[in-house]
């Protein structure tokens, strides 16, 4: 499921690996993995009205490292801090390849922070863009990357998953249409971008973002909720625009 639209680039940096020299865009809005946690609040079936969340559940991202050493400061188009040796970075995908990101922090005010990559997959990184914050309730939507250049090379190693940082999931009930319930996902404090109705499975049984929910007509346009089932392995990708 694809969310937040769209991918963009504009201008370009010559990238030289062992084997290839590589055009790569400078700046890039790209996209983030997360896996989906089990829902919660439906433990029991419940009345959801129009607007009212359904149940929640979290996000973490699927692809996680570990930062060896300390990343240098960028200067240059405002200063931007370095990353810290211990800090777990989060994998955002762009046309060319997969750029890491370090969590954000909560609190008021624009936040920059750098979000790396190892161009010649020796585990190290050794380039660097600079990505702002996309509000201050945000930890891991981080907008697009721009300013990549090249940058004195530090390690990183592969965490685990169950470290990742979690955000949170509501899946909002939005009435029906057609006989089927309707429902759409706020991440963080971001609304996606579509409204996604509930596949019919059987009777009054239906999946949406892989949930089997038991759903059925209330008054004033409101569903009787009940769970049904949920996939052990969910996952969304988040696809940002710049």
């Amino acid at each position: 499921m694809k969310r937040f639209v769209g991918l963009a680039a504009t201008a370009a940096l010559l990238i030289a690996t062992p084997a290839v020299a590589e055009i790569v865009a400078r700046r890039e809005a790209g996209s983030i993995e997360f896996s989906l946690s089990q829902p919660a609040g439906l433990e029991a079936p419940r009345l959801v009205q129009v607007g009212e969340s359904a149940w929640t559940e979290t996000l973490a991202p699927r692809h996680l490292v570990r930062l060896t050493a300390d990343s240098a400061e960028r200067i240059r188009h405002g200063a931007t801090p370095g990353v810290t040796a211990g800090t777990l970075m989060f994998g955002y995908t762009l046309s060319s390849g997969m750029a890491y990101c370090p969590p954000l922090a909560f609190g008021p005010g624009s936040q920059r922070v750098q979000c790396l990559r190892d161009f010649d997959a020796d585990g190290t990184f050794d380039g660097s863009y600079v990505t702002p914050r996309r509000g201050q309730d945000s930890v891991l939507l981080v907008g697009e990357l721009s300013g990549l250049t090249p940058m004195p090379k530090v390690g990183y190693e592969p965490a685990d998953l169950s470290e990742a940082p979690r955000v949170p999931v509501h899946v909002i009930f939005q009435g029906w249409e057609d006989g089927q319930a309707r429902f759409r996902m706020r991440v963080e404090q971001e609304w996606t971008l579509t409204t996604r109705s509930c596949a019919p499975e059987s009777e009054n049984v239906c999946s949406v973002f892989g949930v089997s929910v038991r759903a059925t007509p209330a008054e004033n346009g409101a569903a009787h909720i009940e769970f049904v089932s949920a996939a052990e392995d969910r996952n969304i990708t988040v696809v940002f625009t710049d």
